[in-house]
């Protein structure tokens, strides 16, 4: 048996400089023509990615953000003056505030959009709120770079977003109430290609280049919500007007420079099939009556998932209409959701018989496989902050936190496995089939004006790029 220290093997070379397959790599910062004037935000800002070398989204290749928060006396023409630290005792911006007035991203080929994941529009900052809550505090430190960063705008307490002395909301306003502009680096979660993997460039897999060479012109098109004053919420009695001034936003990328060989290899390709790792999410929107028990939810013909996560916010947000001052309240941020079970059938196969199971909520086994599962598989293959992610915290669905939810992985022995319906020799998931997620609630029953997001989340491919077709599919949506 050998014995390290003991083994006198060469040291590694770096000194191959012309095998070395990249060189380097230039950051450019692309032509923007979009207009911006003063309070009145575009309604969409658009990108295009047309370099002539293949583009690497490691952190160099992110957006830019940049405005200030700005105050006003009542009246239609007073001055805006921008917030100072004292306006945090009169005034709330909501949590994750920045993905908030984003209604969607999309990336554009050619005129068709290309497409990641199947989800509702503006549901996506109420997820993010509770990803930016768990996440793992490396990876944050490398996403969320600076203090007025959105994903910093999370509570870390129950209860902790609310005017007062040593609240979250009062630690974070310091670094966005400054009397000057602010400006903060962004990588859309889960947006391809910019955030690829489950963990940015934690993943063992790390991002892909792409190389646009064989796809030509990438688009990318933002597009913002009307009202940039509903993430604010005032204290009750404040008359003053608030809003965010966005004054800019900006696209960097890393163009790869590679040696000759490896350059010449890339652009003779042209009837390989690319694969892209990352997230892929397929959410549906549930708007369940008052007073509901037992509701079922049917998926049509998709893969089985890796894991499903459940949570209930205000109706509003189906329809974009939602304002942050209709809260009363410092927390919770979703809605309780009171769920007391979560049924699975896949192609009319059942997964249980017994209880209590993996989709029984209050019960001490299931809180011990949702800590479980938040910490070895968390939500959409994230790292989680063990921090959070504590045997009190998950109790119930994780009901005494500021956001209740309900997570299950559904991967027996790793993200390569699934499990299998009764009775069944492993063959049901070897195709796509119908999925009905059934909820049962407590006995208090399904609360009014909610609605529920049944999220499927797949983590081990995203994208592929069809050289031959010049074509972006997604392995998990519907073609």
């Amino acid at each position: 048996m050998s014995d390290a220290r003991f083994e006198y093997d060469a040291l590694p070379s770096w000194r191959g400089g012309t095998k070395q397959v990249l060189q380097g790599s230039e950051y450019t910062k692309l032509e923007n023509t979009n207009t911006f004037n003063p309070g009145d935000p575009p309604r969409q800002v658009e990108f295009d990615l047309e370099v002539k070398r293949p583009i690497i989204f490691d952190m160099m290749s992110r957006f830019v953000i940049e405005g200030s928060f700005e105050t006003a006396a009542a009246g239609d023409d007073e001055p805006w003056t921008r917030c100072a630290a004292a306006e945090s005792a009169d005034v709330v911006v909501c949590p994750n505030w920045w993905e908030n007035l984003v209604r969607n991203i999309d990336l554009f080929h050619g005129t068709y959009v290309v497409k990641c994941h199947d989800e509702p529009l503006y549901v996506q900052s109420h997820l993010n709120q509770c990803l930016y809550w768990q996440m793992d505090l490396a990876l944050k430190k490398l996403l969320c770079v600076e203090d007025c960063h959105t994903g910093n705008a999370i509570p870390t307490v129950a209860n902790g977003w609310g005017i007062g002395a040593q609240t979250d909301w009062q630690k974070y306003s310091a670094s966005i109430f400054t009397g000057a502009n602010i400006k903060f680096n962004w990588s859309p979660l889960f947006f391809f290609p910019f955030y690829q993997g489950s963990n940015f460039v934690y993943d063992e897999v790390p991002p892909r280049a792409l190389p646009l060479n064989h796809v030509g012109k990438l688009s990318v098109r933002m597009t913002f919500k009307d009202d940039f004053q509903s993430i604010f919420r005032k204290r009750a009695g404040v008359t003053k007007k608030y809003r965010f001034n966005l004054q800019k936003v900006d696209l960097y990328v890393e163009e790869a420079r590679l040696n000759v060989a490896d350059e010449k290899r890339l652009y003779q390709m042209s009837k390989k099939i690319l694969y892209f790792t990352g997230v892929t999410k397929v959410c549906r929107s549930e708007n369940i009556p008052e007073g509901t028990f037992v509701h079922n939810c049917k998926f049509e013909n998709v893969a089985f998932p890796e894991s499903i996560f459940i949570f209930a916010v205000p109706r509003t947000v189906v329809g974009g209409t939602y304002k942050y001052s209709t809260v009363v309240n410092n927390g919770p941020h979703y809605t309780q959701h009171r769920i007391s079970q979560v049924l699975l059938s896949y192609g009319g196969m059942d997964y249980t018989n017994r209880e209590p199971n993996f989709g029984t909520v209050k019960d001490d086994l299931s809180d011990m496989k949702a800590l479980y599962d938040h910490v070895k598989n968390g939500p959409f293959g994230l790292f989680t902050n063990s921090n959070v992610v504590t045997r009190a915290n998950v109790a119930n669905g994780f009901e005494n936190t500021d956001f209740p939810h309900w997570y299950m992985s559904l991967t027996p022995s790793g993200n390569r496995t699934r499990v299998i319906p009764l009775l069944n020799d492993g063959s049901a998931i070897s195709k796509n089939n119908d999925l009905i997620v059934t909820l049962k609630f407590n006995a208090q029953a399904a609360p009014a004006n909610t609605a529920y997001f049944i999220y499927l989340g797949y983590t081990d491919g995203n994208m592929t790029l069809d050289l031959k077709t010049k074509k972006f599919e997604s392995p998990y949506l519907i073609k």
